[in-house]
C-alpha cells in the first residue's frame, strides 16, 4: 500500500528538525524526542491561524505544560518552543505576504525567539533593554571567533524557508 504524503506532515517535521538543531548548536541538550514532544503539545494549544503582528505577546504554553515531569532546565524547553514558533511565524506570515520582509517583521522574530528567556528583558546598565526593541545603551559582543550570535538563527531559518518557497 502506498503511503500518501501530507505537506502539512512533512512541514511539522522539517520545522521541528530545524528548530531542534538550532537550539542543539546553541548548546540546547533536549533530545530529538523532546523536541517532537514539545511540537505536539504547542500545536494542541496554538493554532496555525493564531499568528498576526501581535504574536509575539502572546501567553505560550510554559515548560511544565510544553514537557511535564521533565527535569531538563526549563531554558532549555522554552529556547526549543520559540524556535518552532518562530517557523510557524516564518510561514503563516512571512512567506505568505506580497513583499520582502521588513525590519518590523525581523523584530517580531526577535521577540518571539527571546520570549520568556531570561535575557528578554536584560537590564543593561541600570536600563531595561526588551529583546525586539532598538537598544538604548552602547552593547559590544565580544568573545570566541566561533560564537554563533542569534541573528545567524534567524538568517539561517529565513534562507531555508526561502529555499522551500522557491522549490
Amino acid at each position: 500500500m502506498k503511503e500518501s504524503f501530507s505537506a502539512t506532515k512533512f512541514w511539522d517535521e522539517v520545522k521541528t528538525a530545524f528548530a531542534h538543531q538550532n537550539c542543539v548548536m546553541e548548546g540546547n541538550d533536549l533530545t530529538t524526542g523532546d523536541s517532537e514532544a514539545i511540537s505536539q503539545v504547542l500545536s494542541a494549544h496554538v493554532g496555525p491561524n493564531e499568528f498576526d503582528a501581535t504574536f509575539s505577546d502572546r501567553v505560550l504554553p510554559s515548560a511544565e505544560v510544553l514537557l511535564p515531569g521533565s527535569r531538563r532546565a526549563s531554558e532549555k524547553v522554552l529556547e526549543v518552543r520559540n524556535a518552532i514558533v518562530a517557523g510557524e511565524f516564518f510561514r503563516n506570515i512571512l512567506l505568505k505576504q506580497p513583499r520582502e520582509a521588513a525590519e518590523a517583521d525581523l523584530r517580531i522574530l526577535h521577540r518571539i525567539l527571546m520570549k520568556d528567556l531570561p535575557m528578554e528583558n536584560a537590564v543593561v546598565w541600570g536600563k531595561v533593554q526588551r529583546s525586539g526593541e532598538y537598544r538604548t545603551v552602547v552593547m559590544q559582543a565580544h568573545g570566541m571567533p566561533l560564537t554563533i550570535y542569534p541573528v545567524r538563527l534567524i538568517w539561517a531559518l529565513w534562507s531555508f524557508l526561502l529555499t522551500i518557497r522557491s522549490a
